[in-house]
């Protein structure tokens, strides 16, 4: 364990060391295009709670004068827009494939949808289907070298 130590440290002590430095242009702001920003928002809001149930495909549509700078691609850009609801951010495909049933219970309880749910099954049978190819491979790998 000492040995370990005495090799692990040093790694540590140079990548504190020498690790990248904040730079001071990072940290520093415009306010005011920050404003100018939040303010094209603000008009974009007082436009969706005057027009109760209008859509975003319907705002970038008409944009009646608003001065905010909407994309009509920027609805491929979000997961929620495609149905996608991940639980902490990762898929529930994921979920179901690296944790198993305890994956599926997670999905289950956070995201409260039988798609997702349904997602985080498939990924435990697929994490299933892969542990039993290995598997066979290894029993005919191994019983291969041996004929009966």
């Amino acid at each position: 364990m000492k040995k370990l130590i005495a090799f692990l440290v040093p790694f540590l002590i140079t990548g504190i060391s020498f690790g990248e430095e904040i730079k001071p242009d990072v940290l520093d702001f415009n306010s005011a295009l920050i404003e100018a920003q939040f303010s094209e928002l603000d008009q974009l809001e007082e436009y969706v709670l005057s027009n109760e149930g209008v859509t975003l495909k319907e705002v970038i549509a008409q944009n009646n004068g608003l001065n905010v700078n909407l994309d009509a691609d920027m609805l491929n850009n979000f997961a929620v827009n495609a149905g996608d609801h991940p639980v902490a951010g990762i898929p529930s495909f994921l979920w179901g494939c690296v944790l198993g049933p305890i994956g599926i219970a997670i999905v289950h309880l956070d995201a409260e949808d039988k798609e997702q749910t349904r997602k985080a099954i498939w990924g435990c049978v697929t994490l299933g289907g892969v542990y039993a190819l290995l598997v066979a491979a290894s029993y005919i790998f191994a019983f291969s070298a041996y004929p009966f």
